[in-house]
């Protein structure tokens, strides 16, 4: 046997074959390839180009050869197991659950020349290859998705498309992420939220319609406190008209009558224009002056622009009472009522000229409005004492 050294490469020849090591390529040419017996004497240097050419010197004369003109065999490869979580599965299964998501692949090559020199490169779909001698190919936690395996077996760092291996498969997305789960869990959460919204509203709509009741029966209650107060005060004119005037008291209980009428006509209502209000004031006051005369004296100063504001029924009336009941009035010293408007208010102001004996009523008359504006605007009323003048300051409500 002889070995000789070169640029390209290594010869090693004996036995009647020629051996050529060359850029991790090893070659074994014999006689039959169609050269002459060679003797390792006149071997001087060998080259492989990229193509795959390997030049090489004997004698005179130089020699070009590529290897598949040898009809040489690559190394062959075969995948005989593929295991899923730890556990062997029939090598043609391609679908997995979403939790079958740890895979390993097991193959092997065959290399009579040189077994040794034998190598694989594998890649999952495709990322780069990973070279191995170990025969396994071990995949982890995989996500859901289709993945193509491939294989392939080498000698001394080269490796052949032709001799590839593939295993196709695919691992299902799991429950939640399914496309019918995804619908379900929309659609659940769509009929959830329905239904909770249709009870909130119903609950609230049951809510309102108590709150309302309530409200009915507070205002239903407010104004029975109104008619009998009246009523009591009308009365109590009525016998010291009949003491005092007896001549005028039926023309007086008349009024009273008419006037009752005009409320029964109002009787369902808890809002009114501030026009009709004041015609049931004027109406109150005729009756007043019947009894006092001149000693009752009233100034209205109120613009048209809110004659259509609203105001609980009889509420300019029982401020008047109020007036008439706290306060001495006679014909030498009149009580003045002045109803006016001033800063988005209807105010009504009389002087304050405390009666020694009070006369007989509820006690409710205030107290009755700031309730009743409470109850239907949600608004308070302003009652003040300033220099000697009574004041009460009602909102002025336009809508």
């Amino acid at each position: 046997m002889h070995a000789g050294g070169t640029a390209g490469g290594v010869f090693i020849l004996g036995n009647g074959k020629l051996e050529i090591l060359s850029e991790k390529v090893q070659l074994h040419i014999q006689e039959d390839a169609g050269f002459e017996k060679l003797n390792g004497a006149y071997l001087h240097s060998v080259a492989l180009d990229e193509d795959g050419n390997l030049y090489f010197g004997s004698g005179k004369n130089i020699y070009s050869f590529n290897p598949s003109e040898l009809g040489r065999p690559v190394p062959g490869i075969s995948l005989y197991q593929v295991n899923v979580n730890l556990e062997p599965v029939d090598i043609h299964l391609s679908k997995f659950n979403s939790d079958q998501n740890h895979i390993s692949f097991y193959f092997t090559g065959i290399w009579h020349q040189n077994p040794k020199a034998l190598s694989f490169r594998y890649r999952l779909n495709d990322e780069e290859y990973t070279s191995t001698q170990a025969g396994e190919a071990i995949f982890s936690n995989l996500a859901a998705g289709t993945y193509t395996f491939e294989v392939q077996s080498g000698t001394m760092g080269m490796f052949y498309e032709s001799n590839t291996v593939k295993h196709t498969f695919t691992i299902a997305k799991p429950i939640y992420q399914q496309v019918w789960f995804i619908a379900f869990v929309i659609a659940l959460i769509g009929c959830t939220t329905a239904l909770f919204i249709h009870f909130r509203i119903k609950r609230l709509t049951q809510k309102r319609q108590v709150e309302k009741e309530q409200l009915q029966i507070q205002l239903t209650n407010l104004r029975m406190q109104v008619n009998p107060h009246f009523l009591f005060n009308s009365f109590n004119t009525l016998m010291n008209l009949i003491e005092t005037k007896s001549e005028q008291a039926a023309d007086y209980l008349q009024r009273i009558s008419d006037f009752y009428r005009k409320m029964l006509d109002n009787d369902q209502k808890q809002v009114v224009t501030l026009k009709a209000e004041l015609e049931n004031l004027q109406a109150y006051i005729y009756l007043q002056q019947k009894r006092f005369g001149d000693a009752i004296q009233v100034e209205i100063d109120l613009s048209q622009e809110i004659s259509d504001s609203k105001i609980p029924v009889l509420t300019l009336q029982l401020l008047a009472e109020n007036a008439i009941k706290h306060n001495i009035a006679t014909r030498s010293s009149p009580l003045k009522i002045y109803f006016h408007e001033k800063e988005k208010f209807l105010c009504v102001e009389n002087r304050i000229i405390p009666k020694v004996q009070k006369e007989p009523g509820t006690g409710m008359g205030l107290a009755n409005i700031k309730n009743r504006y409470k109850a239907l605007f949600n608004r308070k009323i302003i009652v003040s004492a300033e220099d000697g003048i009574f004041i009460v300051k009602l909102p002025i409500i336009q809508s």
